[in-house]
């Protein structure tokens, strides 16, 4: 049988010095719960394992949300007005009209094609974002909107393109319209606002490539003075006014409800849901 001996001694019976005090422990009476330490001891470690886990996960989290925003910053498109400088574009309607769209012009005439007065409409456009831009829809304004706080109108509320026109990055492009149709019911304000030389607006919707990041972009288009206009002038002068973002959250606070207040004459929108119609993109 085996006895321990106290600790402050650190002597055998029988060294010198040695004292005799008897057995203090019996090593044998004592028991220790070896599964009861391991578990504590595999339970601790799973513990630091998960904290690790946990932050490195958040940590890839963070990474993986930085690549996407870059990613998706890299095929953003932002349309804005062109320079007055930028080459001229040769536009062909769908009826086979041809005109010329100078660089920082619009174009807004009224051509007799087959009996009837057709409106032409055109932009020269320049992406100034680092992706390629499709336009998808626009709403055109007889007259220009002029309260900032306005919403953005629905996206079913646009007219449907009936061809994608693409905006290449850095680069001028160009977006064009038509009304041909006496019974549309945006044709006679259109006409209107055109022969009377009035200050219009304009949205168009558009996107990146894969169809994402929508953003609806505002336009104020001016027209030029009869005195001074030339063939290499353009109908008229136009600026980018408001950026709205379809898929993204807005940039912009909110503005509080207010009283409601009248729509701008020509606000009046259709939902288009397919189809070529009356009024269109060529």
């Amino acid at each position: 049988m085996a006895w321990a001996y106290p600790p402050q001694t650190g002597k055998w019976p029988g060294a010198a010095g040695g004292q005799w005090l008897g057995p203090l422990v019996k090593l044998g009476a004592v028991s220790v719960d070896w599964v009861t330490v391991s578990s504590l001891a595999t339970a601790g470690g799973t513990l630091v394992l998960a904290v690790a886990t946990f932050g490195s996960i958040r940590s890839a989290n963070r990474t993986a949300r930085a690549a996407e925003r870059a990613l998706q910053i890299g095929l953003r498109p932002v349309l804005m007005q062109s320079r007055r400088d930028d080459p001229p574009q040769k536009i062909m309607y769908g009826d086979e009209q041809w005109f010329k769209l100078p660089g920082g012009s619009a174009i807004a005439q009224i051509r007799e094609v087959n009996g009837g007065e057709t409106v032409y409409l055109g932009l020269s456009l320049r992406n100034a974002g680092s992706g390629l831009a499709i336009i998808h829809g626009w709403i055109l304004y007889p007259e220009r909107p002029r309260s900032i706080d306005q919403q953005h109108p629905a996206v079913e509320d646009f007219r449907l393109n009936a061809r994608d026109l693409y905006i290449p990055v850095n680069d001028t492009g160009f977006w064009q319209a038509a009304y041909r149709s006496a019974g549309d019911p945006d044709y006679a304000g259109a006409l209107e606002s055109i022969k009377n030389r009035r200050p219009m607006g304009l949205d168009l919707l558009y996107g990146d490539h894969e169809g994402g990041q929508r953003v609806i972009t505002r336009f104020s288009v001016m027209p030029r003075s009869q005195d001074t206009l030339t063939p290499e002038d353009g109908d008229g002068l136009w600026i980018a006014i408001r950026h709205w973002n379809v898929d993204r959250p807005d940039p912009r606070v909110t503005p509080p409800a207010g009283p409601a207040r009248p729509a701008p004459a020509g606000l009046r929108v259709r939902r288009v849901t397919s189809g070529r119609q009356p009024g269109h993109s060529d």
